[in-house]
């Protein structure tokens, strides 16, 4: 699962895909409002990373049985950690290039806001995938899996 940075698309791995995926089965989404993904209204979706992160957990649930290696960019950084955090039996990999990874990401004050808005929304408070509707958004995918992982 490659996750894009930003203002990227998951155009910015169209080179390396075609290299992956004669091993694996290649991910790699666009997140809503990016790319040729539609944004949709801010009360359908929030723009925040645990929105974003119920989308891309709903499309891995969608489209990856097995055990997933997630490739974490920029903001794909705090997406994929979420994933991660939320659920790590299912991950075989973590690649990491170019984000900050920390509790209050790169803004100290936002802890500060979380707290006025009554704490933080935490992985037990998210809604699951079995419970959200398909989201459709781009997404490039390949069709070979590596042996041992299931497409």
């Amino acid at each position: 699962m490659l996750l894009h940075g930003f203002p990227s698309s998951s155009h910015q791995f169209h080179d390396v895909i075609p290299r992956l995926a004669e091993r694996f089965h290649v991910v790699a989404p666009d997140y809503p409002g990016m790319g040729l993904s539609e944004a949709p209204a801010p009360t359908v979706l929030r723009p925040t990373f645990d929105d974003v992160t119920m989308v891309i957990e709903t499309l891995i649930a969608q489209r990856a049985a097995g055990p997933i290696i997630l490739y974490l960019h920029d903001i794909g950084g705090p997406i994929g950690m979420r994933i991660a955090a939320a659920a790590p039996e299912r991950i075989a990999g973590l690649i990491f290039q170019n984000f900050t990874l920390s509790v209050e990401g790169w803004n100290p004050e936002r802890l500060r806001i979380y707290e006025r808005l009554g704490g933080p929304e935490t992985a037990e408070s998210w809604p699951r995938p079995s419970n959200l509707r398909p989201w459709s958004a781009p997404c490039f995918c390949t069709s070979r899996a590596p042996d041992g992982l299931t497409p």
